[in-house]
C-alpha cells in the first residue's frame, strides 16, 4: 500500500474471536523506523548486529464501548466469539523521509520502513496478540521550477576528451530515457570498449550512510570505438529496481535537530578503454 506524506492512513481493525478472550486494551500505532546492520568480527566469529530506532510514531488507542458480546470491568474487556471491527485514523506529517527499501540480492546497510501495527494486549501470562502491515511512504516532489543541464568535461593521457551534457537536472520515475549530450574527440583514435551507465543512490542518514547501484547497463550504440570524433544526443535508458526509487529528499530528524538525512541520485558513465588505467568516469549528480 502506497501513501504520500500528509495523508491519513485509514482503515478496520477486524477481530476474529473463536472463544471467550480476556483483553486489557487494543491499539493501532503507525511507526517509522530506521534500521541499519553492523557487522562485527571476522571469520567464524562474524556476527551481524541490526539496531532498529523509530522516529515516527502515531497511537490510536480504542475505546471499546460495552455492547452485544462485550463486557468490562477493571481488569479490562471480555469478548464473546464474534468477529467485530473498529475503524482507524492515522495520520502521515509532510516532512517525513520516504520508505527506502534493503535490496533483496545486494547488501544495504541502512533502510527506512513504515508499518501499522495492531496490538491485542493480553492481561496476566498470556501473549498479547500482534499483526503487522508494512506501506510504502514518500514526499510529495514536483518537477524543480529552475530546471537546468549539468556538464561534466574529462580528459586522459592519450588525448581522449569526453563533454557530456546532461539535458536536465530532474528524472521522473517511470521515464524510458533521460537525454544527454555526447561529445567525443579522439584524435589517437583510443578504442573505447564499451560504456558502462549506473544510476547510483546516495542515502546518508546521519551517522550511517549507503550507496546502491539501481541499475547498471551498457550504453548502446558504442562498443569498440575509434571513430576521431562523435556528437550526438544519446537516449540512456532507465531500467529496473523501481522499488528503490525514493525521491530525492531532505529530512531533519526532530530528535536531534542538527542530524539531516537525505536521498540524492548520481548518474556515472565509465568509457572503458583498453587500458584501465586511461578510462574515465563522467558523474553526473
Amino acid at each position: 500500500m502506497f501513501y504520500w506524506t500528509g495523508e491519513a492512513v485509514n482503515g478496520y481493525v477486524v477481530l476474529t474471536v473463536d472463544r471467550p478472550l480476556k483483553t486489557k486494551s487494543i491499539d493501532v500505532k503507525l511507526i517509522g523506523q530506521r534500521i541499519n546492520t553492523e557487522v562485527h568480527g571476522s571469520g567464524k566469529h562474524k556476527h551481524i548486529v541490526t539496531r532498529q530506532r523509530n522516529f515516527y510514531v502515531d497511537f490510536h488507542p480504542f475505546v471499546i464501548q460495552p455492547a452485544h458480546g462485550i463486557s468490562y470491568d477493571q481488569d479490562g474487556y471480555y469478548l464473546e466469539p464474534n468477529t467485530y471491527q473498529w475503524p482507524f485514523s492515522l495520520h502521515l506529517v509532510k516532512n517525513l523521509p520516504p520508505s527506502l527499501f534493503r535490496a533483496k540480492k545486494k547488501k544495504i546497510t541502512t533502510w527506512i520502513n513504515y508499518y501499522v501495527a495492531v496490538t491485542v494486549a493480553r492481561s496476566g501470562l498470556h501473549r498479547n496478540v500482534c499483526e503487522f502491515v508494512n506501506i510504502t511512504v514518500a514526499p510529495f516532489v514536483g518537477i524543480p521550477r529552475h530546471v537546468s543541464s549539468v556538464e561534466r568535461v574529462d580528459e586522459n593521457i592519450r588525448d581522449l576528451y569526453i563533454h557530456g551534457i546532461l539535458l536536465r537536472n530532474y528524472l521522473l520515475i517511470g521515464e524510458p530515457y533521460i537525454p544527454l549530450e555526447l561529445y567525443i574527440d579522439n584524435p589517437g583514435r583510443t578504442t573505447i570498449k564499451e560504456v558502462i551507465v549506473k544510476l547510483v543512490q546516495l542515502r546518508d542518514l546521519g551517522d550511517k550512510s549507503s550507496t546502491e547501484i539501481i541499475f547498471e547497463e551498457l550504453l548502446p550504440g558504442i562498443e569498440d570505438f575509434q571513430n576521431d570524433h562523435f556528437y550526438h544526443t544519446v537516449q540512456i535508458p532507465m531500467l529496473s529496481a523501481t522499488e528503490l526509487f525514493a525521491p530525492s529528499t531532505v529530512y531533519k530528524y526532530s530528535a536531534t535537530p542538527s542530524v539531516v538525512w537525505t536521498v540524492n541520485y548520481a548518474l556515472e558513465m565509465i568509457f572503458k578503454t583498453r587500458l584501465s588505467f586511461t578510462n574515465i568516469t563522467l558523474i553526473f549528480p
